[in-house]
């Protein structure tokens, strides 16, 4: 009988725990408290059952499994669902036994022990820690009431009510524990179907929040969080805090949160109760002090790496258990397949729809199954257009098949890897244009599929073409360059050659293959100045990426050749490389330093100069020879040197010689002839006629002054103005003389006049014809315009004319004519006064204007004549070649210049004299000059035996005949020449170049190449012409 009621009692049980786990799944403390007030109304009705169908030991005592019921009220409902039903078994259990003490002490019993019972599942929170404490509080308490209650004869029911207890208390826990985790079994799988469906989803938007919310359902808790990996940083995506869920994208660190340190660990952390250890970021801190007193964080991992860390909590201590993380850990699987997936798709979304190129995803058939907008853009047709199309749309049928047919040779049972073809894409105008395709073939169960990125690279194809081009014209110039070009690894110096162009073989004498692998410490001499400037050289190379310096090559044969070297470091197939340009100036630096003789000859020649001759710098004098010293009154140049030039100008003339230097200093133009006068260092006052222009002195813009005295001109007009004052004093003293015509007759005269016709008065004069005292070389013109106003009047003022005296004497005179009345009749009024002296003043005058006309001539051809041989000399030439430059340049025309020199004229000194020697160079330029006459060119003296002649206009072959014509001129004038080694009379050697002037040519360029071929000339013999280019020169033997 007891066994029936034990087994109907755990059935009961069974179906207690069923009932109450499926009608209030959720933790107590997630529960309201009308929900747990249910619980312990349902539990106090199961304890009535059990009241109802135990079995009945003594009058007051029952043997049943109410405490149970206690127990499961108070681990599903709390405090509250205890109590509920202690109150509800207690008092249906004294209003079933009529109210006597017995049973008021058991109902008061059943109170306190759910009270208990409440008290150990509010405090515990673990499930088997608080069943365990239940089952141990109400075995102790059973056995006090039962102590209370029973008669000690009774004592011996004690082993049996509690063996009951116990044993119905393990078989429930095991009951429970049978569901619970099957609950929790079914509360995964949903969760993970949850998820799996959310994921499958095509919107994405808030996929992070609804997969929080099933996890934060499934672990019952009251906060979570999704710590997202994102480029090396975490960044907090979803948050839920109190009910409240909401999408953040706030960025967090290992200060913020020890979720971070999951990241590093790739471990769960497990924090089940806050009060004893709890995480210790900034965040953490601060969930701490709103209440959370539980954690767990797991991280979620996609092929070996932390894609994400999942962070739950709840404001309960022991919350979380190891139960809860093998919960969370069975759905980071799907939760990892999940986000990797959203990833990746967000991924391909963000670069489909932004990307630029055409994105196309293409069945096993080729059809179009996807169209992103840069296919748009490429192909001109829209989305809806597009899908389901076949490929040969937009790739031609010709390209479509290279395409399969490279598809068909990677095979078709396994994946094609990436490939890149260069092909024709079709326009929805029709026009085709170059694509870049990059294609993958991929499987999908039975089904193939086709992804493609496609570019159009029309304008990458132009900047190859640009790129070629640009490459061809670097070869072409490279190789074809007037100046030598190396190009050398450069790491930290000058390495290895790796090219050189045509020239420098040949300047060198080495074969391509023999400068490469050459270095510039092997092709250079490495003297002393180049060694201590190479590091300087490789700091500015290094730092500028450019420098300039002069560098000694040795040629193959050993010929040392001087180069102007300029560097630049350039990017090459991504690497340093050195370009060098090397320009051959061996000759440059033997013009320079012929340059610089003919400057200091020039400099004698100033210093010589009986005119002063200055240059002044920046308004300041910088040099000034030693004439100009002593026509200032300076015992030396020295004294004068540094000071200003207007404390040389008189200051009448300041502004106008301010004006002239300007023009010379920001205009760069000569100034003209100009009297001045100059105040020499003791106020001395000197008259002087000025002329300047523009020159570089020491690389500065400055002017060159030169100055002819003209005291003694001064003192001569001086002297004349003196005459002619005394003179107009005389006049002015003496009555003019006066005549009146009339009729033909002089009719009235003065004494002056009478004076004037060397009569003894004016009797002597009156009744005159009016030819008697006129020169009759005046009867054709002037005599008929006086009688002329007889008829009108007029005047014809200040004639002059000749007079006849009496004894026939010419007279000077000044006429004055006017028409006159005299006596009602027409006459003529004449007042001359005589103008002899006058006239021989300004002979004199005339005569002195004329001299010092000839002394600027002169003064002129002093400075553009050779002072030795009378032709041009190298200032006239260099002027002359300046404006035929400009000019062939603007017509495009061709330029020639013959360079000459006497062969062996330095011996021809040594055996003649220098007096010998000048007299052959006057000869030889007399044969220039000659030549040059009437043809527009210009023959001058160059410098010592060299002269030149320019030829505008004329090609290589006009040139050759010119140069020609003068060496057999030179020759055929037989001047003897005893030590010529060329023959026995004076000869010369001529080299000649022609160019027609552009920008890439220099003016200097045209006089190196002549003088590279009179060197030629000379080396072949002398005594004849060469070419610059040609191989041999022509001329005598």
């Amino acid at each position: 009988m007891i066994l029936q009621v034990l087994i109907e009692d755990l059935v009961l049980v069974i179906g207690l725990l069923l009932i109450t786990m499926f009608l209030f799944p959720r933790s107590s403390f997630r529960m309201t408290v009308r929900q747990r007030i249910s619980v312990g109304l349902l539990q106090g009705l199961f304890g009535i059952l059990f009241i109802h169908f135990g079995y009945p030991v003594t009058e007051h005592i029952v043997l049943d499994y109410r405490q149970l019921t206690l127990m499961t009220a108070a681990h599903f409902g709390g405090f509250t669902g205890a109590l509920t039903a202690g109150l509800l078994i207690g008092g249906f259990r004294f209003w079933e036994a009529g109210g006597d003490p017995g049973a008021m002490q058991a109902a008061l019993y059943t109170f306190l022990a759910a009270a208990g019972a409440g008290g150990i599942a509010h405090y515990i929170r673990t499930c088997l820690r608080r069943w365990v404490s239940m089952t141990v509080y109400f075995a102790a308490v059973t056995a006090g009431a039962l102590l209370l209650i029973l008669q000690p004869q009774e004592y011996g029911i004690l082993p049996y009510y509690t063996s009951l207890l116990l044993g119905g208390s393990l078989f429930a826990a095991l009951v429970y524990t049978v569901i619970q985790g099957t609950i929790l079994r079914l509360n995964v799988n949903r969760t993970i179907a949850a998820l799996m469906k959310e994921f499958e989803r095509a919107d994405h938007g808030d996929i992070h929040r609804k997969a929080l919310q099933e996890i934060i359902d499934l672990l019952e808790c009251d906060y979570g969080s999704l710590l997202t990996v994102d480029r090396g940083g975490y960044k907090m995506v979803t948050l839920r805090d109190n009910g409240v869920m909401s999408e953040t994208a706030c960025r967090v660190t290992d200060i913020d949160t020890e979720s971070v340190e999951i990241v590093r660990r790739r471990e769960p952390l497990l924090f089940p109760n806050w009060n004893r250890r709890r995480p210790s970021g900034g965040l953490d801190q601060h969930l701490y002090a709103q209440g959370m007193r539980s954690s767990l964080h797991l991280p979620v991992l996609y092929q070996g790496q932390v894609i994400a860390v999942i962070n739950a909590g709840s404001r309960r201590a022991d919350h979380f258990s190891r139960k809860h993380l093998l919960q969370l850990e069975q759905t980071a699987p799907i939760f990892s397949f999940g986000l990797s997936h959203i990833n990746a798709e967000n991924m391909y979304r963000a670069v489909s729809q932004t990307g630029q190129e055409a994105i196309i995803l293409a069945d096993g058939e080729m059809r179009i199954l996807d169209w992103n907008p840069g296919a748009e853009r490429i192909y001109g047709y829209t989305r809806r257009e597009a899908l389901g199309q076949p490929l040969s749309l937009i790739i031609p049928h010709l390209c479509l098949e290279s395409f399969a047919a490279q598809e068909v040779a990677a095979g078709q049972a396994e994946p094609v890897p990436g490939g890149t073809l260069e092909l024709e894409g079709l326009h929805r105008d029709g026009h085709t244009f170059p694509i870049e395709i990059s294609f993958t073939r991929w499987q999908a169960g039975t089904l193939f599929f086709y992804s493609s990125i496609i570019r159009d690279i029309t304008r990458r194809k132009k900047t190859e073409a640009q790129i070629l081009d640009s490459e061809n014209r670097f070869r072409a110039l490279f190789e074809n360059a007037s100046d030598m070009i190396l190009l050398g690894d450069f790491h930290n110096a000058v390495g290895l050659i790796l090219e050189a162009n045509d020239v420098a073989c040949r300047k060198l004498g080495y074969t391509k293959n023999e400068l490469r692998g050459m270095t510039g410490a092997e092709l250079g001499v490495g003297d002393e100045h180049f060694n201590a400037e190479y590091a300087k050289i490789i700091r500015l190379l290094k730092e500028e990426g450019s420098a300039t310096f002069e560098w000694r090559l040795k040629a193959k044969n050993g010929e040392v050749i001087l180069c102007e070297c300029s560097t630049k470091i350039i990017e090459l197939g991504g690497r340093k490389a050195s370009l060098n340009m090397l320009r051959d100036i061996s000759d440059r630096k033997r013009a320079e330093e012929e340059l610089r003789n003919s400057e200091a000859r020039y400099r004698r020649l100033v210093e010589l100069s009986p005119e002063l001759i200055a240059v002044h710098t920046d308004g300041k004098v910088v040099f000034i020879n030693q004439s100009g010293a002593r026509m200032l009154g300076a015992a030396s140049p020295e004294e004068l040197i540094g000071r200003s030039i207007m404390d040389f100008v008189h200051p009448e003339y300041h502004e106008v010689v301010g004006s002239r230097t300007r023009q010379m200093y920001d205009n760069g133009t000569p100034v003209e002839l100009l009297e001045e006068k100059l105040v020499g260092v003791d106020g001395r006052i000197i008259d002087v006629l000025m002329q300047g222009t523009d020159i570089r002195y020491k690389g500065k813009a400055s002017a060159m002054v030169m100055a002819l005295d003209l005291t003694e001109r001064r003192r001569a007009e001086l002297s004349l103005k003196e005459t002619e004052d005394r003179f107009r004093k005389l006049i002015e003293l003496s009555p003019d003389a006066v005549c009146v015509y009339q009729e033909g007759r002089i009719v009235f005269a003065n004494a002056r006049a009478a004076a004037i016709f060397g009569l003894s008065g004016p009797a002597e004069v009156v009744g005159s014809p009016t030819e008697r005292f006129l020169h009759p070389k005046h009867y054709d013109k002037e005599l008929l315009l006086a009688k002329e106003l007889y008829h009108k009047n007029g005047i014809l003022p200040h004639l002059e004319l000749t007079y006849l005296t009496a004894q026939g004497a010419e007279v000077m005179v000044e006429v004055s004519i006017s028409s006159i009345l005299d006596g009602g009749k027409p006459a003529i009024f004449t007042s001359f006064r005589d103008i002899s002296e006058r006239k021989a003043a300004e002979q004199k005058l005339q005569e002195t204007n004329r001299k010092l006309q000839e002394a600027n001539r002169q003064l002129q051809q002093l400075s553009s004549r050779d002072g030795l041989t009378g032709i041009p000399n190298r200032r006239s030439f260099d002027e002359a070649y300046a404006r035929a430059w400009e000019e062939a340049a603007r017509g495009s025309k061709p330029l020639s210049v013959i360079l000459c020199d006497i062969d062996f004229f330095k011996a021809y000194n040594d055996t003649y004299g220098h007096q010998g020697g000048d007299a052959c160079l006057r000869a030889v330029a007399g044969i220039f000059e000659a030549a040059a006459a009437g043809s527009g060119q210009l023959a001058a003296r160059y410098g010592g035996e060299e002269f030149v002649i320019l030829l505008p206009g004329s090609g290589v072959e006009e040139a050759r005949a010119a140069a020609e014509a003068v060496r057999a001129k030179v020759e055929q004038a037989g001047i003897p020449h005893k030590a010529s080694k060329a023959g026995g009379c004076v000869t010369l050697s001529a080299g000649i170049a022609t160019v027609i002037p552009h920008p890439l040519v220099q003016p200097g360029d045209l006089i190196g190449q002549a003088d590279k071929a009179l060197y030629r000339a000379k080396l072949q013999g002398r005594n004849r012409v060469a070419a610059y280019g040609d191989a041999a020169g022509t001329g005598g033997s």
